[in-house]
């Protein structure tokens, strides 16, 4: 009887063919070239030109909300979160630097304050999101 029950989801994860979702891919914005330094804007406000530069491995996130963001990432090491509006359809530069390669200000350990930012880095990022969103 054991073994029946092992071995039933096993064949029913194997034998079931899988079937993926036939969707299409849009461009919805953005430079349709790699390498693109993107338009920033101003800080916190969003914007129809508003463009995240062209990253690769930035960590991405999805908010209480449904906003998407995205924070650093690829060959030009950033240190800049976007936060991007699904229903305006617009990034918005949150905070961090519009040039690569910045160092950060860290300030005092386990204290926030406004002028720290994290340094400009690449790959290999974790992310999560807490009770608060």
């Amino acid at each position: 009887m054991i073994k029946n029950m092992i071995l039933f989801p096993i064949l029913i994860i194997f034998l079931n063919p899988a079937n993926a979702q036939q969707g299409e891919w849009t461009w919805m914005k953005g430079s349709s070239s790699g390498g693109s330094a993107g338009v920033f804007g101003t800080v916190q406000v969003p914007a129809p030109g508003n463009t995240p530069p062209a990253m690769y491995g930035p960590v991405t996130w999805v908010d209480s909300i449904g906003n998407l963001w995205l924070f650093a990432g690829g060959f030009s090491d950033y240190n800049a979160v976007w936060r991007y509006d699904i229903s305006t359809s617009e990034w918005t530069w949150m905070k961090g630097d519009s040039i690569p390669y910045q160092f950060g200000v860290y300030g005092v350990m386990g204290i926030p304050a406004p002028g720290n930012t994290p340094g400009g880095r690449a790959w290999g990022f974790l992310s999560w999101k807490d009770l608060n969103g």
